[in-house]
């Protein structure tokens, strides 16, 4: 007998730096808790070009489900430099991670649905990632004589942990938790071992909760396939031309677009030449033009300036030289005013 598999969800990630528009320097990975979840309820997970999808067998358990379950997907970069052309990818490091989870909507026939708290993903999709020992630390301080009262609710809302209980131990499993201290409280991403160094984030995917929780797929008498979303949004930054002069013999610089304003992409940059004396270890003299507003950084380095230089400025240009566009590689931050400025540095000999 053949089985008959229907797709139960799909999740499809895209980021407007690549040329097609998505995103291939992801790896997704099922963690060893749902792998086991889905052998049971026989549901089978297939990576896709754009993200993943999750099937199931008509009339399997999945179908019967009562009870609270959860699978949940470990996103990893295979691109080290993922964070310099990726929107708010900054922020993350082995304290915070992404989290995405269809906690924060509910599942629409025929529509893209998005796991981030907006439709792009921005910084409210960060936790703090804690370990149980670290919320030990933080709930239970060695100088505090009176530690204020404290509790853990998972996404179901069920207590896991309060403070006032004889056992002061914490013990969790990996989830999304909400943190209560005292009048404050906070989401955070509880990881009982280390996320690897290339962990980016989380999808959490809820299949079934208790009545009232529609976003969850499975609240009804019928599974319905959803599709769900993920849409990363690509970094802008100051773009700064450094051209080396070998021989000082151009006195008049000025960039230009390519693209005429009436183009497609119609977006005008300008650039700003910078009054200082900068030079290579030869001594070679570097003109330095920064970008006056941020430029986005795409997989697509089409040229999109031209330089014209002048050895009389009476005169005509004497050359014009097409402007090659950043490597993701060649990024720097600056602070200024305490915030941090992204440059992208751009050497031309001239």
């Amino acid at each position: 007998m053949v089985n008959s598999y229907s797709l139960l969800f799909k999740v499809n990630i895209s980021h407007d730096y690549y040329k097609d528009g998505y995103n291939r320097d992801l790896e997704i990975i099922p963690t060893p808790s749902s792998l086991k979840l889905m052998r049971e309820f026989q549901l089978v997970f297939k990576k896709t070009a754009v993200g993943f999808e999750v099937y199931y067998i008509k009339n399997a358990p999945i179908t019967q489900i009562e009870k609270f379950i959860k699978l949940e997907f470990i996103l990893k970069s295979k691109n080290p430099v993922f964070g310099n052309f990726t929107s708010q990818a900054d922020l993350l490091n082995s304290n915070q991670i992404f989290y995405f989870s269809n906690l924060n909507t509910n599942p629409e026939p025929n529509k893209e649905v998005p796991l981030s708290r907006d439709q792009i993903v921005g910084s409210n999709d960060m936790l703090p990632v804690e370990s149980p020992e670290s919320l030990e630390q933080k709930i239970f301080q060695p100088t505090d004589r009176n530690p204020q009262e404290s509790s853990l609710y998972d996404a179901y809302g069920l207590e896991h942990f309060h403070s006032t209980s004889e056992d002061k131990k914490i013990t969790l499993p990996d989830g999304r938790f909400q943190l209560n201290m005292g009048s404050s409280s906070q989401d955070i991403y509880c990881s009982n071992s280390p996320l690897t160094s290339n962990t980016i984030g989380i999808i959490d995917i809820y299949i079934w909760m208790k009545e009232g929780h529609n976003f969850s797929l499975h609240n009804t008498e019928e599974l319905v396939p959803v599709e769900y979303k993920i849409q990363f949004k690509s970094r802008s930054v100051f773009w700064r031309y450094n051209l080396i002069q070998t021989v000082e013999k151009f006195v008049k610089f000025e960039i230009k677009n390519i693209l005429p304003s009436n183009s497609e992409d119609s977006k005008q940059y300008l650039f700003n030449q910078v009054s200082n004396d900068t030079r290579m270890p030869d001594r070679s003299k570097i003109e330095q033009f920064v970008s006056t507003s941020e430029i986005p950084i795409k997989e697509d380095t089409s040229p999109l300036f031209k330089i014209f230089l002048w050895e009389d400025p009476l005169k005509e240009a004497s050359l014009n030289i097409v402007l090659p566009s950043p490597k993701t590689a060649n990024f720097s931050v600056e602070k200024i005013n305490e915030e941090p400025v992204y440059y992208a540095d751009i050497f031309v000999y001239i």
